[in-house]
């Protein structure tokens, strides 16, 4: 991968799951890493077979719940290594006594939001700003976040985990936007169904099969999937990606919409419509390939413009449906299209 040798990449949360792949990854690829965790003892570990392999890796003890070991862990960075190129915010609040208290907004634990947004959002936050002087005066670098498909599912539970991710994908774009300019990039990570440790522990074989069945790949994520795109975007390769969200290749989030939809309307057809309504960075080929697996899996026999009013189309779905005519072959233009009225 183009420029990343040399490069000298801060991993807030390295010391499992995807920030310790993305760590092996970036020191395969020549970066000098920071691993940074809770776990200093597993850190460690991680940094002394990098080392050994060849690269450059140093363990930090920091909590992103806690602002001065977020600032000692990126002091430290920059005066180990000389100075920083990239930040890769990866830790979260996922602890399973946690999520279980996370459920929906009547039955709010209010100790739960803040815990999850001074993890989440919060120490990200403080961590980009740590880490903004720093790139600045050497004329840019590359910042990298870690996002949830739960940050635009809409999920019935976790609204608190929802809302934090959501809020990430709005401050990488707010950081793209104001130092853009000055050779900052920032971007966020929306990242799918993983199986690292925590995962394993918490999905059970079922659910891994049911979630599977919604996806297009034949297998569910590893963290070396998602190091390889953080790789990437943490890259001189994505020197003109900023203020983007890359995802997965689950099209889990988009099925659960349509299906709520559909329970809500009592049909097995569906009107087509631009998702991008809800989400901006949603194209219409994204949105086709769900319908599709809900179509080759039964749950929809068709879908395109159907006889439901608009009106009701816009109560279930929250847009108004589009008018969308098949082209020979099955295919659906992707030109503007006229909402109904």
């Amino acid at each position: 991968m183009k420029g990343l040798k040399g490069k000298r990449i801060v991993i807030a949360g390295a010391t499992a799951g995807i920030g310790a792949a993305t760590a092996e990854r970036l020191s395969e690829e020549g970066a000098s890493v920071v691993i940074g965790g809770r776990n200093l003892d597993a850190g460690q570990v991680l940094a002394k077979r990098l080392n050994e392999a060849g690269g450059k890796a140093i363990a930090v003890k920091f909590d992103l719940a806690d602002e001065d070991s977020i600032k000692a862990l990126i002091d430290t960075a920059a005066t180990e290594l000389g100075g920083i190129d990239g930040l890769f915010n990866v830790g979260a609040e996922l602890s399973a006594q946690h999520l279980a208290r996370d459920k929906n907004l009547l039955d709010m634990d209010v100790t739960v939001w803040r815990r999850t947004f001074e993890v989440n959002l919060f120490g990200y936050a403080i961590a980009i700003r740590e880490v903004i002087p720093h790139l600045l005066a050497q004329g840019g670098g590359a910042i990298l976040n870690t996002s949830a498909g739960a940050a635009w599912i809409g999920e019935t539970e976790r609204p608190a985990y929802g809302a934090s991710k959501a809020a990430i994908n709005s401050l990488a774009r707010h950081v793209a936007s104001a130092w853009g300019k000055q050779g900052i990039r920032a971007n966020t990570l929306g990242v799918g169904v993983t199986m690292t440790e925590i995962a394993q522990e918490q999905i059970g074989e079922e659910w891994q099969a049911r979630i599977l069945a919604t996806m297009r790949s034949p297998r569910l994520g590893k963290p070396a999937d998602v190091a390889a795109a953080a790789a990437f975007l943490l890259s001189d390769d994505a020197e003109w990606v900023n203020g983007g969200r890359g995802e997965g290749a689950s099209p889990r989030w988009i099925r659960r919409a349509l299906e709520a939809g559909l329970r809500r309307l009592g049909t097995d057809h569906i009107d087509l419509y631009q998702l991008h309504r809800h989400d901006w960075d949603t194209g219409l080929d994204e949105t086709l390939g769900a319908l599709t697996d809900l179509q080759r899996v039964g749950l929809i026999r068709a879908f395109g413009h159907s006889t439901f009013p608009a009106e009701k189309i816009v109560e279930a779905m929250g847009v108004p449906p589009v008018r969308a005519k098949p082209r020979t072959g099955g295919g659906w233009p992707s030109g503007a299209a006229t909402p109904v009225s």
